[in-house]
């Protein structure tokens, strides 16, 4: 039996790229699919405790930000609408992100924060529950 690791390799390699575009098939980054949405860019911190998320709107208002929480997810999208002012004209500049999150987190007690382009988002994580119960028969 001859081996041959270089055909081997080619082939995981094959796989692979294949796994990879089947996985990412559905994703689009908003600024290459031609919509007008532009995803923010976001920062994450997890601690024993808690979730902090970050994410960059420059030139957005606090009233244009649209903050909603679950407990498995975190979304974000801004809409500035075009504006005219004698000659100039201001164009319409959205932004949008739906993020989802690894450990469910408590919506009731989540803060945010917007201050100079920058929401920041404080998460606590729901408090577990040991799911092991040892019942009476009856």
């Amino acid at each position: 039996m001859y081996l041959d690791p270089i055909r081997d390799m080619k082939r995981i390699q094959k796989e692979i790229d294949s796994m990879f575009q089947t996985s990412f098939r559905d994703f689009r980054h908003p600024l290459i699919d031609g919509s007008d949405f532009r995803m923010p860019l976001t920062d994450v911190e997890e601690t024993e405790n808690s979730i902090t998320a970050t994410f960059e709107l420059p030139g957005a208002k606090k009233d244009e930000i649209q903050l909603n929480v679950t407990p498995k997810e975190i979304e974000v999208k801004v809409e500035q609408k075009q504006e005219k002012q004698g000659s100039y004209t201001f164009t319409t500049r959205q932004y949008y992100r739906k993020l989802p999150l690894l450990t469910e987190i408590n919506p009731e007690r989540a803060e945010a924060k917007y201050e100079n382009g920058v929401l920041e988002v404080k998460m606590p994580k729901m408090e577990r529950i040991d799911s092991k119960k040892r019942l009476q028969i009856q």
